[in-house]
């Protein structure tokens, strides 16, 4: 071509920059949306897990995109990118255990950031029936932790061996804190409503306390101002229905 060697790697070195500022681009413009409908949501997070799975599955190139929420001794599916009803309804029938025989249960239990080369050349892994469905080869997941506690897990899945690297994980691990961040203003909205549930109790009750006293204070000032039996007795019951 002409070119000094010189030349041609400095030509390659500005591409390289090139498409690495526009990932980055993207994946600024990605978080900032999934943080967009997290303010914007009122303590609903489908929006925030619709939006973390659709982005999750464009930025990673990866097939399929899942939210996983722990239920007892197994794992529910929360929200999904790319899955079949046939893998949903296979999950739904044989949902997936705590343990480490899957990527989802290894980042719950590890609480950290798991990836898998190859579902196929993985020994711990055993959902064989689940690959067979979907077809997934390497995989990554991240856990969603709300305060102290994991809740569940981001997995994304590309039908290919293609390893995700360090800034794929990166990403996701942006993803799983914006999912686990709906689920913590969930908790939030909820520790509010009970708290504010439980003040109008209170204030119900003192309410009626006061209804009560004054009512009882009406009695005292009725049966001081006569001596006649007749009506302080009528004073009395009157109230008493009243108070009951």
């Amino acid at each position: 071509s002409g070119e000094a060697p010189e030349d041609s790697i400095a030509m390659m070195s500005r591409q390289a920059l090139v498409g690495r500022l526009a990932q980055v681009k993207e994946q600024f413009r990605a978080t900032s949306d999934i943080l967009k409908v997290l303010t914007s949501s009122s303590g609903d997070p489908d929006k925030v897990f619709d939006a973390v799975v659709e982005n999750a599955r464009t930025l990673l190139n990866a097939a399929v995109a899942q939210i996983y929420l722990v239920k007892g001794a197994t794992y529910v599916i929360a929200r999904q990118s790319g899955m079949s009803e046939e893998h949903r309804r296979l999950l739904e029938e044989h949902p997936i255990k705590r343990d480490r025989g899957t990527l989802v249960g290894r980042v719950t239990i590890d609480r950290r950031i798991h990836p898998s080369t190859d579902a196929l050349a993985d020994p711990e892994y055993n959902r064989s029936d689940l690959q067979r469905m979907a077809g997934f080869r390497s995989m990554i997941g991240a856990p969603l932790i709300v305060g102290d506690e994991v809740v569940g897990a981001l997995n994304v899945m590309r039908n290919r061996v293609a390893p995700f690297d360090d800034v794929d994980e990166r990403v996701l691990a942006t993803f799983a804190e914006q999912a686990a961040l709906a689920l913590r203003r969930v908790d939030l909205f909820g520790a509010l409503e009970s708290r504010s549930a439980a003040l109008e109790n209170r204030s119900a009750e003192l309410a009626r306390k006061v209804e009560q006293l004054e009512g009882l204070a009406d009695v005292g000032a009725a049966i001081s101002s006569t001596l006649v039996p007749d009506e302080m007795l009528a004073t009395i019951v009157s109230h008493a229905v009243e108070l009951s």
